[in-house]
């Protein structure tokens, strides 16, 4: 964050603390009508000292632009701070949209979209309000969406947006609504874990990871049987689904709620 920006944020703490104290003061030794003046008084001293951080992030953003855009070759021709919703990811309250127009390698306009993280010190790291740090290059096709993603990665920039949590390690993809898993699947082992079959969301992706490992199935065929073998606290409930030339087996999991999804190829 650098010398300068420290020294503000120590400032902006002391004041704080200063003011709060001096409003108990105040009202304690019946000099109310003062705390006006001096929350006003407090508020442009640290609204003044907030300027140089504020300035100091868009400069971190710009060198983090410059850097990517740099890496595929390209040259900067614009870099706009987008203030009203026309962008293609969602923003979160503490991110900020950048819209960036550059000459690629074949000396062809584009733009690309980056959602960076308002974190004073460190903006790939997220902080309460906000959403992952993304880059996305229209050059490089279609936003992904729920409906269209064709891998695992794709289907992370979805999950992130919907404000979900994700975890990826090797063939295990998990993603957490809050700090419980929603979804768990492991592609190696053809299993499958729906922690919240009265999820819309977690249906949706678990039948959109089901074909993205060429498995196509009936989704409202699937909402149905999940939601119904979630519904038991019985692992010996289960259905069979054949899908193309494989099964899928959805029985009831370990809780009331949870549907377990296993697939195995089938010669018959």
């Amino acid at each position: 964050m650098g010398v300068i920006g420290n020294i503000c944020v120590v400032f902006i703490v002391i004041i704080l603390l200063g003011t709060i104290g001096m409003t108990i003061y105040f009202h304690v030794s019946g000099r109310k009508k003062w705390t006006p003046h001096l929350l006003i008084g407090s508020l442009v001293i640290m609204f003044t000292l907030s300027l140089p951080l504020l300035l100091n992030l868009r400069s971190e953003h710009e060198a983090e632009i410059e850097k990517v855009i740099a890496s595929r070759a390209g040259t900067i021709l614009d870099i706009e701070a987008i203030k009203s919703n026309e962008y293609p990811m969602r923003r979160g309250k503490a991110n900020t949209i950048y819209k960036v127009t550059y000459l690629n390698e074949n000396n062809q306009t584009n733009t690309a979209w980056y959602r960076g993280i308002n974190h004073i010190g460190n903006i790939h790291e997220t902080v309460s309000g906000s959403l992952p740090e993304q880059w996305y290059f229209e050059e490089d096709g279609p936003y992904p969406t729920l409906q269209t993603a064709q891998s695992i990665d794709e289907l992370i920039i979805v999950a992130q947006d919907l404000q979900y949590n994700t975890w990826q390690e090797h063939e295990r993809f998990t993603i957490y609504n809050g700090g419980m898993p929603m979804l768990t699947f492991n592609h190696e082992q053809g299993h499958m874990e729906l922690w919240e079959t009265t999820s819309d969301d977690c249906l949706r992706f678990a039948v959109r990871l089901l074909e993205i490992h060429g498995l196509t199935v009936n989704q409202d065929e699937f909402f149905q049987i999940a939601r119904e073998y979630g519904g038991h606290g019985d692992p010996n409930k289960n259905i069979t689904m054949r899908v193309n030339d494989q099964q899928l087996v959805i029985r009831s999991g370990i809780a009331t709620g949870m549907a377990d999804v296993k697939y195995e190829r089938v010669t018959k």
